[in-house]
């Protein structure tokens, strides 16, 4: 059985064309990270990554990988579990470089409740950590912040303890918690 489409101006038809054919031209926008179905699994939460230039002494260093729903798996080695369990829905992660050898590796999950990023967070943090004022709730480990805010689980990992590694994790965790503020995603 066929179908014929009517393309005339205002259709349906022509407007879900045009919406398919600029979903695919954005796609492979530079930077992108894509599955292989073309989609992009973290359009909306690429703009909480701060960019080269907004937190002094460190930029981008590859690009950044994201993940939807099982996609997890792939993306982390380990604990994908517990995120889906609680109520996973889509992820991003980049690594940032700043002055020498220092690293920084942040990672932002959206979970589709509050209440599933607070069920990880509780999961995440040992209690000895001691809380830090980052979102609604922070915690800071000797190398590392984690926090909520909203639907988002946060965490930022120095390569190291150091000052200038931890001032550059909480310059960055930061930089995301005004972004999720803000709305930005």
């Amino acid at each position: 059985m066929q179908v014929a489409v009517r393309w005339s101006p205002g259709s349906r038809a022509l407007r879900a064309a045009i919406l398919l054919a600029l979903g695919w031209a954005l796609s492979g926008a530079p930077g992108a990270v894509c599955r292989a179905d073309g989609a992009d699994p973290a359009a909306d939460l690429t703009v909480l990554l701060p960019r080269a230039g907004e937190v002094a002494g460190w930029a981008p260093d590859a690009p950044a990988q994201a993940a939807a729903g099982q996609e997890l798996f792939a993306l982390i080695d380990g604990g994908a579990e517990l995120f889906l369990q609680a109520g996973f829905d889509r992820a991003v992660i980049q690594s940032y470089r700043g002055d020498g050898d220092r690293q920084v590796e942040l990672e932002v999950y959206r979970m589709l409740t509050q209440q599933a990023a607070e069920a990880v967070f509780r999961k995440k943090v040992t209690g000895g950590e001691p809380p830090i004022p980052l979102g609604t709730e922070g915690r800071r480990g000797e190398y590392y912040l984690i926090f909520r805010q909203d639907r988002f689980l946060v965490a930022v990992t120095g390569s190291d303890p150091g000052q200038d590694a931890m001032t550059g994790v909480e310059r960055i965790a930061r930089l995301v918690e005004e972004k999720i503020r803000r709305g930005l995603h």
